[in-house]
């Protein structure tokens, strides 16, 4: 199925090559701050407690490097990075710094289907075959599965793997990677009728990402930077890991044999599951993101959905697997309540790493938190136990069981 292992594995050991010949180039990194009143702040004594929470989670977990960004008021107020891209000799981890932010891809996909649901192009309760006519399944059921379906993980289908390396291994980085993903469906069946219950699943986002680019006549990653990267001015994010800069990079690390926290053998990267995993961005573009994805286009902020989308898309659905205040979920997102206020979001696991989007849409406030440290056999997500500290730091505690 992966019949480009060679290159992408040559892609991936260049890749080491230039981070690690950055790190040793330089030590650190200046970083230039922006002129005095130019921008808001978090206030002091906030902001220090935002600092002694995170520097005490990192010291508790092991997590080598943090970055994370509050938007207040519809302006980002608090981008501050942590610890080291790599745990041996890192450059500092800046605002500007590049995390995999995993199935934070999911509301870029997201995005990109309503887009072409506005333009008549895709309809949601429409089947899976209308768009992809190669798109079947082992049990003969793919007539089933909407568009609908997919967005809400409701369809069925079961999940890309967890254990299985070798889509990493044997990473994919052409552009036919997605489709041959898609059509490994034959090989498959559903685990339930459509429409019946939530099941999480990113295999079924890489099929809407298929189906994005089936319809528009572009690749993928080409569609969501020229329909929806750029129009936000998120000049700096990117679906693919070439377009990185290796020096801006953080690396993921996870547990060793002997507990300590070391750099991963294995990066998770591969074009297979660009929709549902591959996106590459900062505290600085996930901000602009945030504020923009807030306001739907309003007070001179950019347009990629009209608001009756976003109405769509953060209508809870069906109830999901996730903890409070996120159990709930949407079109692509992540939906909850805190203290009467809807709060939207998505969180991202990767092997190594861990990032985590949260919104509160009335108040204009988001938090972004990424980090380059998870452990998936325990279950340890930095970026899920920083986020609710945050919160209540930013927002006062919650009163939620």
């Amino acid at each position: 199925m992966y019949r480009h292992g060679v290159k992408a594995k040559r892609n991936l050991v260049i890749l080491s090559v230039l981070l690690l010949g950055a790190l040793l180039a330089s030590a650190c990194r200046p970083v230039t701050a922006p002129p005095a009143g130019t921008a808001p702040e978090l206030d002091a004594a906030t902001s220090a407690k935002v600092d002694a929470l995170v520097e005490a989670q990192m010291k508790e977990l092991g997590v080598p490097g943090v970055a994370v960004g509050i938007v207040k008021d519809g302006a980002l107020v608090y981008a501050k990075g942590f610890g080291v891209t790599h745990r041996d000799g890192g450059m500092p981890v800046t605002p500007a710094t590049f995390f995999q932010l995993a199935s934070i891809a999911k509301t870029f996909t997201s995005t990109a289907i309503l887009q072409l649901v506005e333009q008549g192009k895709v309809e949601l309760d429409a089947p899976v075959t209308k768009y992809l006519p190669y798109f079947a399944l082992a049990d003969g059921r793919e007539g089933e599965i909407t568009v609908r379906h997919l967005l809400t993980h409701t369809s069925g289908l079961p999940d890309n793997s967890w254990t299985d390396m070798s889509p990493y291994l044997e990473a994919r980085d052409d552009e036919m990677a997605l489709e041959d993903h898609v059509r490994s469906a034959r090989e498959v069946s559903l685990l339930f009728d459509p429409g019946t219950k939530f099941e999480y699943t990113s295999f079924g986002y890489d099929v809407l990402g298929d189906i994005v680019a089936k319809v528009s006549g572009q690749p993928f990653e080409e569609y969501v930077a020229e329909h929806v990267f750029t129009p936000l001015g998120m000049d700096h994010s990117t679906l693919l890991l070439g377009d990185v800069d290796p020096k801006a990079l953080a690396m993921p690390h996870i547990p060793g044999a002997d507990g300590q926290v070391v750099a991963s053998d294995i990066f998770p990267y591969t074009r297979s599951y660009a929709p549902d995993n591959t996106l590459y961005s900062n505290v600085e573009d996930m901000a602009a993101y945030a504020i923009a994805t807030m306001r739907r286009g309003a007070a001179g902020q950019p347009v990629v959905l009209a608001p009756e989308s976003y109405d769509a898309a953060w209508q809870i659905y069906t109830a999901s697997a996730f903890p409070p205040p996120e159990n709930n979920y949407g079109l692509g997102w992540m939906l909850g309540e805190r203290g009467g206020e809807q709060v939207v979001g998505h969180g991202g696991v990767a092997i190594g790493y861990n990032s985590f989007l949260t919104m509160l849409p009335a108040e204009s406030t988001a938090f972004i938190v990424m980090t380059n440290f998870n452990d998936l056999e325990e279950y340890v997500m930095p970026a899920f136990l920083m986020r609710d500290g945050l919160l209540d730091i930013v927002l006062g505690p919650s009163t939620q069981e």
